[in-house]
């Protein structure tokens, strides 16, 4: 159809050190898109410090699957399972599962792969878990080069191919971290292709998502500033 189908913010906070703390982020549908398909998604994620993955998460769904909200308490240990507590038609359920020590949750794992460092060849993996299914995430940086976004200009960024596998298999070592070792028993996959800044580390420039047979969903940053926290805002949000 060619048309503007949502719109996305996000906000990342940092300490002192530059390191990511919070991460928050809104999702909704609009115009005639909005009156086929009304969502509003709305995620809150905390950091652990200096780690980059999440301790915990908030996340409010509505749309025409239903209205859900999550909370996900993740492991702070190994081999100790992360608590997911869920409220759906008026019915609280908590559930506890094992995962990779260290995963992502949707935001994060964003955050994560838009923050690397990486070359052309570059490839890796990395889990996510959703709040419902766990996600094995293949990335591979497969070129660099000069694209235009609203937001940034013309701006040097590098193209990262992200191939997601629901329940895949894996094995995660000290060494070697998590790895995906072979697909999900119903084949389940997608294919999201990444820009990220050649220049800004944490600045996700586009997004190309293909979905067949529907087409083709682009996501592309339309605005992009740094707001620094003066003395004044400090001091009022200590007291």
């Amino acid at each position: 159809l060619n048309q503007r189908a949502g719109v996305v913010t996000a906000r990342v906070e940092k300490d002192k050190r530059g390191r990511s703390t919070t991460l928050y982020a809104k999702s909704e549908t609009t115009g005639a898109v909005a009156k086929a398909f009304p969502m509003d998604h709305r995620q809150l994620s905390h950091l652990r410090k200096g780690k980059g993955y999440p301790t915990k998460t908030v996340q409010q769904r509505d749309d025409p699957f239903g209205k859900m909200g999550l909370k996900i308490l993740f492991a702070k240990k190994r081999n100790k399972a992360t608590s997911v507590e869920s409220h759906r038609g008026g019915k609280d359920r908590i559930r506890q599962r094992k995962l990779p020590f260290g995963i992502h949750d949707p935001l994060s794992a964003l955050l994560s792969i838009s923050s690397r460092e990486t070359k052309v060849g570059d490839s890796w993996d990395l889990p996510l878990f959703s709040g419902v299914k766990l996600y094995g995430i293949q990335a591979k940086t497969v070129a660099k080069e000069e694209i235009w976004t609203p937001g940034m200009g013309m701006h040097p960024a590098y193209k990262i191919e992200l191939k997601i596998h629901r329940e895949p298999k894996w094995s995660q070592t000290r060494k070697k971290g998590f790895n995906v070792t072979g697909p999900a028993r119903d084949g389940w996959n997608r294919t999201i292709e990444l820009w990220i800044s050649a220049e800004k580390p944490g600045v996700v420039l586009q997004a190309l998502y293909r979905m067949q047979p529907l087409g083709e969903v682009l996501v592309v940053l339309e605005s992009f500033h740094v707001e620094k926290v003066s003395k004044k805002k400090k001091a009022h949000k200590k007291a």
